[in-house]
């Protein structure tokens, strides 16, 4: 449930008045938070490897510990986002994924809905599946010192329709340091949703139920709400309410982003359409790092990246928190021949106590008002009287609340799209 906390408005500008409303994120902050409403099924079986691969769009087994993954139904379209992991030298694999609400006809959580989703093909292979849920918890543990000597080297390569996808090179020590820090039978892999280091998501942890990690003992514990706002900001969805199942493309939902997409595995179920959009696609949507600003105003920089992000209670006046599900429209600029609005997508998600959020977004939208190409800098600022137009939670202007969207930091850097661009037409 969105928290309706009053919130500010000013007539003209966005006035921020707090000291600390100018502040940057410290990526850089040691914390550990358990993530909430999470089941783990347990695959085992000397099959689990090949059971596996057939089913998800990411081969783990090349990644320290496992790694993000996805199931994927027959059209294509994102079933479940999931973490698997894998314990090395045995034939059992932990598959940490969302509690889904959307399988149930009662609003109730059931904490079984990709067992009932995959058993079906189990058939003949050799293979058990049993839920441990109520063996562990999942944790994240981020904002680490990095470890000089556990190193990987990430690069980029890039497909006709839009897609980006990250290439890992890991050094033997990587694989090492991920098993610094666990109790017997727990396991842990990298979370590369964020990129890699100090200011990416970490680790991801499978730790014994009623447990804190042992590995981050000397970090702050956070929260649920801590650990949203780190994923919001770096632009990282995840569970059901982000990527909606049955209806999420991949590529939509930046999965191939944060690394969660092969299009160069084998046979897996949803391939065709996944890769066909690969290499002859075009995706104009994405799931976006998303802040809200007051709509009648011109902001100051300090609301916006690389600052901030800018609390509720740091705006003047009573406005009502925008909800997830809201539309999002585009407003022309009082130039424009036509002021009839346009659909941008739709708000995912918002944060309870910071005004930013996830929101599903149209690339060529948010390019005109804010400029894509300038993902991960810092944006340019919304014209005099609205001259670039605006991105607005509502449908006309008198909205309460405009949008800022852009990459999250996982994403590469728009001079590393360029130089890939320049390289292909050299060859």
């Amino acid at each position: 449930m969105i928290s309706r906390r009053p919130i500010t408005l000013s007539a003209g500008r966005c006035r921020l008045f707090s000291s600390s409303a100018r502040a940057r994120y410290d990526y850089r902050k040691p914390q550990a938070a358990q993530v909430q409403g999470r089941s783990i099924l347990r695959v085992q079986g000397k099959d689990a490897a090949k059971f596996l691969k057939g089913l998800t769009c990411k081969d783990v087994d090349g990644l320290p510990g496992g790694g993000y993954s996805g199931f994927i139904n027959p059209t294509g379209r994102v079933m479940h986002d999931v973490f698997i992991f894998h314990q090395p030298a045995t034939d059992t694999y932990w598959i940490d994924h969302s509690a889904d609400a959307s399988a149930s006809t009662d609003s109730t959580p059931n904490t079984k809905a990709l067992y009932e989703e995959i058993k079906r093909y189990v058939l003949r292979s050799k293979v058990k599946l049993k839920y441990a849920t109520e063996e562990y918890d999942v944790w994240s543990v981020y904002g680490t010192p990095a470890n000089d000597s556990a190193v990987a080297k990430r690069w980029w390569k890039f497909g006709s329709g839009g897609a980006a996808e990250p290439q890992w090179e890991f050094q033997e020590e990587a694989w090492k340091e991920i098993q610094r820090g666990l109790r017997e039978g727990e396991v842990g892999c990298w979370d590369l949703r964020g990129g890699w280091g100090q200011e990416g998501m970490g680790r991801r942890l499978l730790v014994k139920k009623g447990e804190t990690p042992l590995f981050g003992s000397d970090h702050d514990i956070g929260n649920s709400n801590d650990y949203n706002l780190r994923r919001m900001l770096l632009g990282v969805p995840e569970g059901p309410a982000e990527i909606i199942p049955g209806s999420a493309l991949p590529l939509e939902s930046c999965m191939d982003v944060t690394n969660g997409v092969d299009f160069r595995k084998g046979c897996y179920v949803g391939q065709e359409l996944t890769v066909r959009t690969y290499h002859t696609g075009n995706t104009r949507k994405r799931i976006a790092a998303i802040r809200f600003l007051p709509s009648s105003s011109t902001c100051e920089s300090s609301a916006l990246p690389p600052n901030g992000p800018l609390k509720w209670s740091d705006f003047q006046n009573q406005k009502p928190v925008p909800e997830a599900g809201q539309p999002i429209s585009y407003l022309p600029p009082p130039t424009s021949a036509s002021q009839k609005p346009k659909s941008a997508v739709k708000v995912l998600s918002v944060h309870p106590e910071f005004a930013v959020g996830l929101g599903m977004i149209r690339l060529e939208l948010a390019d005109r008002v804010w400029g894509t190409s300038a993902f991960g800098e810092a944006p340019k600022m919304l014209g005099k009287d609205g001259e670039l137009g605006k991105l607005v939670v509502a449908g006309d202007a008198s909205a309460d609340w405009q949008v800022w969207a852009g990459r999250g930091r996982a994403w590469y850097e728009p001079n590393e799209d360029v130089q890939q661009s320049a390289a292909k037409q050299q060859m």
